[in-house]
């Protein structure tokens, strides 16, 4: 594992040496992350090397985007943005909804496969939660696709625009490569 950590930035850099100009500037100001939990899983995996784009002061985030940012613990961490500026979010007993429309996602592995289209948290710590919260202006709300076990905005509430730096756009993964965008 060791001669990994080592031997991955020397071929990300010989990598860069080869890019052309156009190839380059994308790269600037950009970065790559390595997902160290198992709280986006299916999307990334424990390992997987996710290459994120820099995000300009006003660029809008759109609900659904995976994003980087500072947790309230000072960890890096990365999330699928639930909630935008303005959106209601509200949690009964693990079924989430957003502006009272219940949300019915297809990055939830913990979605139940019952006739009814609810996403049910059985087991999960957060299922007698019941919010309410409406986000400002400049609150994200961030959720890991790992329902059962992510560290997110249900325990730490909703994110300010200013923490969030990076958005994904790409995914290096064991079995492959995934574009986001």
């Amino acid at each position: 594992m060791r001669d990994l950590v080592i031997i991955f930035p020397i071929l990300f850099l010989t990598f860069l040496e080869s890019c052309s100009v156009e190839q380059r500037e994308f790269l600037k100001g950009n970065k790559y992350f390595k997902q160290l939990s198992g709280d986006m899983i299916p999307s990334i995996n424990k390992g997987d090397i996710v290459f994120c784009k820099k995000l300009a002061k006003y660029q809008i985030i759109s609900r659904f985007e995976i994003v980087v940012y500072e947790n309230a613990q000072g960890t890096i961490v990365l999330k699928r943005v639930l909630g935008i500026p303005g959106d209601l979010i509200s949690c009964t007993n693990g079924i989430m909804w957003i502006n009272g429309r219940q949300l019915n996602d297809r990055f939830d592995i913990s979605a139940s496969n019952t006739k009814s289209s609810s996403i049910e948290y059985s087991g999960n710590p957060f299922s007698g939660i019941s919010l309410s919260l409406l986000l400002s202006s400049n609150e994200y709300y961030t959720i890991g696709d790992n329902r059962l076990s992510s560290y997110d905005s249900r325990s730490y509430g909703p994110v300010r625009r200013d923490k969030i730096v990076y958005l994904a756009q790409s995914i290096f993964s064991n079995e492959n490569y995934i574009e986001l965008r």
